[in-house]
């Protein structure tokens, strides 16, 4: 099957097949494409189907399935409380609820995922995690699966596949809390795991790679927005639990200098900072980086 990223100024393609166990990894491609997602959610699909055909072709890539997976800037996304009733009840208390943020809710398609189902004296909810991505999107991607005479499988987003990539690694990374840094082409997101299990997302709205140039501005802007973002997801766990506290940083994402990252993690936090590792879990040849696509391979995991 391929799974299909398109991306501010990058498209990723990656052929492979998953299960909740493990994923295998076939062919793998990345390539610049300036202002591709924006191009394409305007309905202008001509130049993002041009660089996916060019793509393909040098891979000598084919398949008729496919996965498309979104950035979470590209949708709106909501963590709430639902009192647990039927189905169909949910639901109807989700549009309630979104249609206070989202007066034209029609325009927009709506999901969720029960993260957990919460217990106490007074009553009983799932917390969820609700999505709204705009319908006009969504017609984009099925125009571009119709020209290419692909079957859409799904169209997942950047924070699920993360969450279903770290249920691979199972003890792999710890049974303490810890945190993974994932840096976009257009933002960066902050993951507060535990266990495999997401107890937290946090997103900053810069991007881009991160460098070890001192005297870019820019970029010394971006570490002191990571280490503030980092400081309140440490503060939100110690308050959650004075005995287990986040031990770890991951990286993952469009790092081009990983000692200037580490370098500023460890001595402001002074905990171990390391790139997100590969896990046997993930089959692949030896040139295949999963930071690259870390942020989509999630994709091919289906129960």
């Amino acid at each position: 099957m391929l799974n299909i990223y398109i991306g501010k100024d990058v498209i990723k393609i990656v052929k492979g097949v998953g299960n909740k166990k493990k994923i295998t990894i076939n062919k793998s491609v990345i390539a610049p494409l300036p202002d591709a997602r924006f191009s394409f959610e305007e309905g202008e699909i001509q130049l993002v189907q041009e660089k996916l055909t060019e793509m393909l072709d040098n891979e000598k890539i084919k398949d008729n399935q496919v996965t498309f997976v979104v950035d979470n800037t590209s949708i709106i996304m909501r963590e709430m409380d639902i009192p647990m009733s039927k189905d169909d009840e949910v639901e109807k208390m989700i549009r309630v609820q979104m249609e206070q943020i989202l007066p034209s809710i029609d325009e927009y398609v709506l999901d969720y995922q029960i993260i957990s189902e919460e217990n106490n004296e007074e009553n009983s909810f799932y917390k969820m995690m609700i999505v709204a991505y705009k319908k006009h999107y969504i017609d984009m991607y099925k125009d571009l699966a119709k020209n290419f005479k692909w079957t859409i499988k799904y169209i997942d987003i950047t924070p699920n596949c993360v969450s279903k990539l770290i249920s691979l690694y199972d003890q792999e990374l710890g049974v303490a809390p810890y945190i993974l840094l994932d840096i976009e082409d257009s933002h960066i997101n902050l993951y507060l795991f535990q266990e495999g299990q997401r107890l937290l997302l946090r997103t900053i709205n810069v991007g881009g790679s991160l460098s070890d140039n001192p005297e870019d501005i820019e970029n010394s802007f971006k570490l002191n927005d990571i280490v503030n973002n980092v400081s309140r997801i440490i503060q939100y766990q110690s308050s959650r639990s004075t005995v287990e506290r986040v031990a770890k940083i991951y990286l993952t994402g469009n790092i081009t200098d990983v000692l200037t990252i580490q370098k500023n993690m460890m001595s402001s936090f002074h905990l171990d900072v390391d790139i997100l590792p590969n896990v046997d879990t993930i089959k692949a040849d030896e040139t295949f980086d999963l930071r690259k696509f870390s942020n989509m391979l999630g994709a091919l995991v289906r129960v």
